[in-house]
């Protein structure tokens, strides 16, 4: 049994407390339900919030999920990735990067998007599941918040929670880009 470690990295000081405490609700009931399933596997569940310049530390087996206002402020983009897919679709909520080789993964939420805090929960849970199963579009096929153009402001079904708990504790390097790279990504078009 070992413990989940989620983190939230608000770089831009987006989400007021009030908006930080829905999230971690809807996150935390989530995994809850997910450890529920699975009783045998998870013995705790730590979700904080990074922000500013706050330096998160999601250890081996954490998740880490940035947030940001939109694709023009992408941390994906400003450690050198490609959000075109974000830019164009308008109805993506989020996105990540995977090296399956390397196991690494970038995940980034889009908070300017939403219409409800729900929908940040929904795509956060999304873009972590994406991260933790080091899959890109094959995970689509999971149905539920996991398919390719989900009901953000649904519930994970309980196949979402099974594959979420299938994957969640994997070693994957959560990529940590310095606020130094990001404002001279924002503010100067080069990182």
């Amino acid at each position: 049994m070992t413990g989940i470690r989620f983190i939230f990295a608000d770089v831009q000081d987006l989400v007021g407390p009030d908006e930080r405490a829905a999230l971690t609700g809807f996150i935390g009931k989530w995994i809850r339900q997910m450890a529920d399933r699975h009783p045998k596997r998870f013995k705790s569940l730590e979700i904080t919030w990074a922000t500013g310049a706050g330096r998160p530390n999601p250890r081996k087996t954490g998740i880490l999920v940035y947030v940001t206002g939109g694709p023009e402020r992408s941390i994906i983009e400003a450690d050198g990735g490609n959000v075109n897919q974000a830019i164009v679709n308008t109805q993506l909520l989020g996105l990540t990067a995977v090296d399956a080789a390397a196991r690494t993964a970038l995940s980034e939420v889009y908070f300017d998007r939403k219409k409800f805090l729900k929908e940040v929960a929904g795509a956060a849970f999304h873009e972590a599941a994406h991260n933790k199963s080091l899959q890109d579009n094959q995970m689509h096929g999971e149905g539920g918040l996991l398919k390719e153009f989900p009901d953000y402001a649904s519930d994970p079904t309980g196949k979402n929670l099974d594959f979420f708990a299938k994957h969640v504790l994997e070693e994957v390097t959560q990529t940590i880009v310095p606020q130094s790279k990001l404002k001279r990504w924002w503010y100067t078009g080069r990182p």
